[in-house]
């Protein structure tokens, strides 16, 4: 196991977090537009995020930094590649959980209204 630090000029999403996936694809340039080449590749897992006015890299280079947890037979990024950063699945689960729900609709205003849908997303999170 390996570490790879990337660097950033600007702060990363406040959503990213310890133990999130990084991936990559290269990006080109295509009539006069940056585009990325569709080759999308893992990087690994966050370990740590932070910023830096660094005297750990030479030249130095503020930023902030995103600190990966990678395999050592993975390909290096490049400065130029786009990054993006998947949520873990197994940690982050989104919806309503625990046994009951109870939802209240209103309508405040004396228009006529109609609801065209309502829907949720239920899944067992216990026994």
């Amino acid at each position: 196991m390996s570490t790879v630090k990337i660097v950033f000029s600007n702060k990363p999403s406040d959503m990213l977090q310890t133990g999130d996936l990084v991936l990559r694809t290269p990006k080109t340039s295509q009539g006069g537009f940056s585009v990325n080449t569709g080759n999308v590749t893992r990087v690994g897992t966050v370990k740590n995020i932070y910023h830096s006015n660094d005297a750990d890299s030479t030249p130095p280079v503020p930023g902030w930094r995103v600190e990966v947890n990678t395999n050592a037979d993975t390909e290096r990024p490049e400065d130029t590649d786009y990054f993006f950063f998947v949520k873990n699945s197994n940690i982050n689960v989104s919806g309503v959980s625990g046994y009951y729900a109870e939802v209240s609709l209103t309508n405040d205003t004396s228009d006529k209204a109609s609801i065209f849908s309502v829907g949720s997303s239920v899944f067992e999170t216990s026994k």
